[in-house]
């Protein structure tokens, strides 16, 4: 009995084990069902369990990292600017900063709770990471007397940032945009009149851009870089140009006296038949003579392109040269401007004659009383591949012998119709430049017999030089060319 008892006692048993493993079967089978249910496969299921896993993952990271007193996220290294740093009580700014979550829990509050920074050494670097040489350290601290729990940390900037503080490089950044220094030490005004401005806002306000009327309607119809160009007309329907400042530009003190120094030169050249005439000037506004010729590039390859003879080219040259011999001879002994512009668009054609235009550019030369000779300038942004040698070659010292290279590029057009470099980069070009290299004449015109290309070629190897003191003045091309023409004309 007992053993059937136990046997009975053992069937009771196994019966509800199996009961059970039923029961347990059926409870998996269901969770297995319920999640067949909801991923119809299981790659979305691994790919939920994968992402939910990466943010627990840089959520405690970034966790970690704060009461390190770092700042991580997904990327790397969280690019920061000025404010997160300030904002632990060193100095402020009005900077913003790239962490929202910092400017919501302040910069000792964590997620979980407050913690302290350990002591930090700050250093500005670019974005790239990479110090510089000559990197000025904020709130260094030397290793000698650095603890063992202070960290160093970098706080990346902006390419216009790191610019901004450690190589400011004009009184365009320095100064809040002031004007350049004028009387600097040694270095004074040479003539009274270039401190001096001639206002004429009345005049200037006279021209309506409004259009009233049919007669009186106001063009748009060209604009440089600082000025847009507008066609107007007085009440006789006489055209006359009015540059007014473009948009894009701000009203500041270094472009007042941009174009104070372009009225006040063009009022002092108003005498010169190979000048362009102004009359009006009024803040960064000014009214000059009108031309429907175009420039020298309208008349090279623009619309009004035409096949010219070389002895219409020869006296071309001529005219620019008398351009510019005026702005450095018409007040004396010494030049007391420098055009710093001179290019194929600054010379228009008005009344059969190319005049040049447009002083906005221009510098006016001191007198140095020790010395007893005219002041160098110095122009640091120098675009282009139509300059000198020493506009492309620091410190960029410069004279009025700089418009004497670029008169010579000019030169180079007139006779190849081709621009000087042009089969270069900017970059590579400026590198030859300042190198002493001359952009390359054809060989058939190098070679040729012809007295006007070969008077081209005198007058380009005499302003063609680099050391600027060895360039000819632009008078002596002037009365080269005169003699030249003398003679073609009277052979």
């Amino acid at each position: 009995m007992k053993h059937n008892y136990e046997s009975y006692e053992y069937n009771a048993y196994a019966i509800q084990k199996n009961k059970y493993k039923k029961q347990q079967h059926s409870s998996y089978s269901l969770l297995i069902r319920n999640a067949r249910r909801r991923c119809i496969s299981v790659l979305p299921c691994i790919f939920l369990a994968l992402t939910l896993f990466l943010q627990f993952y840089f959520y405690m990271t970034r966790l970690r990292g704060q009461n390190q007193g770092m700042d991580v996220n997904v990327n790397g290294v969280e690019k920061l600017s000025f404010s997160h740093v300030f904002a632990s009580g060193v100095f402020s700014s009005n900077h913003s900063s790239n962490l929202k979550d910092n400017r919501r829990r302040g910069p000792n509050t964590g997620l979980l709770g407050t913690f302290s920074l350990r002591p930090r050494i700050v250093r500005l670097v670019e974005e790239d990471d990479v110090l510089k040489s000559d990197l000025r350290d904020v709130l260094y601290i030397p290793p000698s007397k650095r603890s063992p729990r202070t960290e160093e940390r970098h706080i990346p900037l902006s390419e216009d940032e790191y610019q901004y503080i450690y190589h400011p490089i004009s009184s365009f950044d320095q100064n809040n945009r002031a004007a350049d220094k004028f009387i600097d030490g040694d270095c004074v005004q040479m003539k009274g009149w270039q401190l001096t401005s001639f206002p004429s806002c009345n005049s200037v306000h006279e021209y309506s851009l409004a259009g009233l009327d049919e007669g009186n309607q106001a063009s748009l119809i060209n604009h440089g870089h600082w000025r847009d160009v507008w066609k107007i007309n007085d009440v006789e329907y006489n055209n006359y140009v009015l540059k007014t400042m473009r948009y894009e530009h701000d009203y500041t003190e270094r472009n007042y006296d941009r174009h104070r120094r372009d009225s006040v030169a063009m009022e002092r050249l108003s005498g010169s038949p190979s000048v362009v005439d102004t009359y009006g000037f009024c803040g960064n506004s000014g009214i000059f003579q009108y031309s429907e010729g175009g420039d020298l590039n309208d008349l090279i390859w623009g619309k009004r392109s035409h096949n010219y003879t070389m002895l219409d080219a020869l006296r071309i040259a001529k005219e620019v040269a008398e351009g510019i011999a005026a702005v450095h001879t018409f007040d004396g002994e010494y030049a007391t401007i420098a055009h710093a512009d001179i290019s194929l668009g600054q010379f228009i054609l008005i009344d059969g004659k190319f005049r040049l235009n447009d002083f906005n550019r221009c510098r006016f030369i001191r007198w140095n009383t020790k010395e007893k000779q005219p002041c160098t300038y110095h122009v640091g942004a120098n675009p282009g591949t139509f300059r000198s040698p020493e506009e492309y070659t620091k410190p960029h010292i410069q004279t009025e012998k700089i418009d004497v290279f670029s008169m010579c590029n000019i030169f180079f057009v007139l006779l190849t119709k081709e621009r000087p470099w042009e089969s270069y980069k900017t970059k590579a070009a400026q590198k030859k430049i300042k190198k002493g290299h001359l952009p390359i004449i054809r060989e058939d015109l190098r070679k040729s017999d012809n007295s006007i290309v070969k008077v081209f070629l005198i007058a380009m190897e005499k302003c063609y030089v680099t050391n600027p003191k060895d360039r000819a003045k632009a008078s002596e091309i002037l009365d080269f060319f005169n003699v030249a023409l003398a003679n073609i004309d009277n052979p």
